[in-house]
């Protein structure tokens, strides 16, 4: 089903976007892009394996061993090369480090919240997939709304107390919906989710324009590439992280409907830890000057 919708993308791009014609002749450095490549999909195996073996295994520990070693050994290359795919430079910014790690913090919550909350109506409550989506609907509406809202904040209020706003808010809708068991409405999970979402919205704009802010303009594009793609990393991880929350979970209370509802709510606390976290780093934010 998505594949229709990648086909359009591609066929629209090559239509209506500019040719920008560039004096510049980058080299690409294929041998970073297949280690780092390679790194990245060991470690995210060791992950997604926690759940299912134990954790002194080659199934866990071998590949998360094996992803690390490749992600280090993709750090010096970078580091040598005179063409890196990633400019280590923009990590010696602070802000935008912090406002990274922040925006990786909240997208794996994100993420691993997309997939508890189906989990819960579907398999605890045994409602339809129908019922499972609309409970998603009021959120997603809402993001849509914010969206060009939560950008002009940037412009008037400290980031500061734009992201601190928005982090407590995504808590209390976390903590709404960890705190839910069996005998549960689906309303009630659906507010959490349009509370969670009311809370990433505010954020999630504002903090990459905080990230780019600090940037020299000779870095913006290493930044962009950067700060999307540790995004979808964070993703991938979040997803595999809070999978592996529900199968521990599960495995120590087992049985009833209600001991399996014990593995989502686990996985619910566990985004409101790494919310937490997020939480603590706003405090490092603050509004740079531009930088040419």
């Amino acid at each position: 089903m998505i594949l229709p919708f990648i086909i359009a993308v591609v066929l629209l791009s090559i239509f209506f976007l500019p040719q920008v014609e560039t004096n510049e002749n980058p080299k690409f450095d294929t041998p970073s892009l297949i280690t780092i490549s390679f790194g990245l999909l060991f470690l995210l195996t060791g992950f997604s394996n926690i759940g299912q073996a134990n954790l002194f295994t080659f199934n866990v520990l071998g590949y998360t061993a094996i992803g690390l070693i490749l992600i280090a050994i993709f750090a010096v290359m970078e580091n040598r090369t005179a063409n890196p795919i990633i400019n280590f430079e923009i990590f010696k910014h602070s802000q935008f480090t912090f406002a990274t790690v922040i925006n990786m913090l909240i997208v794996l919550t994100m993420y691993g919240n997309t997939i508890l909350l189906p989990l819960m109506i579907q398999n605890i409550l045994h409602k339809s997939p129908l019922v499972s989506g609309l409970a998603l609907l009021p959120g997603a509406v809402l993001t849509g709304f914010m969206s060009p809202v939560s950008g002009r904040f940037f412009d008037k209020y400290p980031i500061k107390r734009i992201v601190v706003t928005g982090v407590l808010i995504d808590c209390f809708g976390t903590f709404l919906q960890a705190v839910i068991d069996v005998n549960a409405s689906v309303l009630m999970l659906t507010l959490g989710q349009t509370v969670r979402q009311l809370g990433l919205v505010l954020i999630l704009i504002p903090i990459q324009t905080q990230a780019l802010s600090d940037l020299p303009k000779k870095y913006i594009s290493d930044g962009v590439a950067t700060f999307n793609t540790l995004r979808q990393i964070a993703a991938s991880f979040g997803t595999a992280i809070i999978i592996a929350v529900i199968t521990l979970a599960d495995k120590i209370a087992t049985g009833s409907t209600a001991n399996q509802a014990i593995g989502i709510q686990a996985g619910f606390l566990a985004c409101l830890g790494f919310l937490i976290i997020a939480f603590i780093l706003t405090f490092k934010l603050h509004r740079s000057d531009l930088v040419d």
